[in-house]
């Protein structure tokens, strides 16, 4: 690589997961293979007992802008390590499973090209909001979370401009199963937020995806957090009560009945879920997520019947 700094760094962390990142890397080098390779870098942490990626590496094509580091930090962690191996003006979180669309590196680029010189804090959600805009601005953080919402907890979603990266303090109180999200928020006092809801990625399915407590991260550790910009006075109390309904009920829910109905192809643990709930839901709140799970199962065995006939 020259000496020029790349714009973007894609930071992957990764785990046993060899041929899905081989396909990730593929898109990048395969289906984007237009784009010059100093303008961005491909940063991989990995953070597995074993050397299978490592290995695959080693028979991958050679690469200038592709680094590597092996790590023994634990579970989510391996995020802030990823971020730690980037070089690039924008530092981009990926996750090892999202393959890059087909001609869509250069468009990523350009548009994080319009931002370079004033830097806004930019959460990237790849379709996933219902807005109408491809882009939208905010200048209150407030604002800006609120229409986010839990996809600031997906580490596919964030990012932070090196400078930014470099000024915040790793000591502060970073969330285990959100650490990125942990930093989302250090950057509340920016001047602008932009949400790119323009769709770059598209996923791989992951078999057996999981391995740690849903309801605890979903319901315990990410409320705990807008509990915190409450605390803070960043945020106000209808703002915290809407966020925190709005990852029970649009984005817990979902996974909960998908996970009693298809427990085989998953490793997430939702046990004692009636009992967790009450941390940070009352009585009501936990009620009506009860009737709403009974609904939505009866209703998808209904129709599962319904087509075997």
């Amino acid at each position: 690589m020259s000496n020029n700094v790349p714009l973007v760094s894609f930071c992957i962390p990764t785990n046993r997961r060899v041929e899905i990142l081989k396909k990730t890397l593929e898109s990048f080098y395969i289906d984007n293979a237009d784009v010059d390779l100093e303008l961005y870098e491909i940063c991989i942490a990995d953070n597995s007992p074993t050397h299978e990626t490592e290995e695959l590496l080693k028979v991958f094509p050679k690469k200038s802008n592709l680094f590597y580091k092996k790590n023994s930090v634990v579970g989510f962690l391996n995020s802030i390590e990823v971020l730690k191996l980037g070089n690039g003006r924008l530092l981009k979180l990926q996750n090892d499973y999202s393959i890059l669309k087909k001609d869509m590196l250069c468009k990523f680029i350009s548009q994080v090209e319009l931002y370079k010189q004033t830097e806004p804090c930019m959460l990237f959600t790849d379709g996933n909001l219902k807005i109408c805009q491809d882009t939208i601005s905010f200048n209150k953080f407030s604002d800006f979370v609120e229409k986010a919402s839990y996809w600031c907890g997906w580490s596919s979603a964030f990012s932070i401009w090196k400078d930014d990266f470099i000024k915040l303090n790793l000591n502060i109180s970073i969330n285990h199963m959100f650490p990125h999200t942990s930093f989302l928020f250090e950057n509340y006092n920016k001047d602008q937020f932009i949400i790119d809801n323009n769709i770059y990625f598209e996923n791989q399915n992951v078999r057996k995806k999981g391995g740690y407590h849903l309801t605890k991260s979903f319901c315990i550790e990410y409320p705990e957090m807008f509990n915190t910009l409450l605390h803070k006075n960043i945020i106000n109390k209808k703002k915290y009560k809407y966020l925190k309904n709005d990852m029970l009920y649009n984005c817990f829910l979902g996974w909960y009945t998908e996970i009693i109905l298809h427990k085989e192809n998953y490793t997430y643990d939702i046990s004692n879920t009636f009992n967790l709930l009450k941390v940070h839901y009352n009585y009501a709140e936990t009620f009506v997520f009860y009737l709403f799970s009974i609904f939505i199962i009866i209703k998808r065995i209904i129709k599962y019947i319904f087509r075997r006939l």
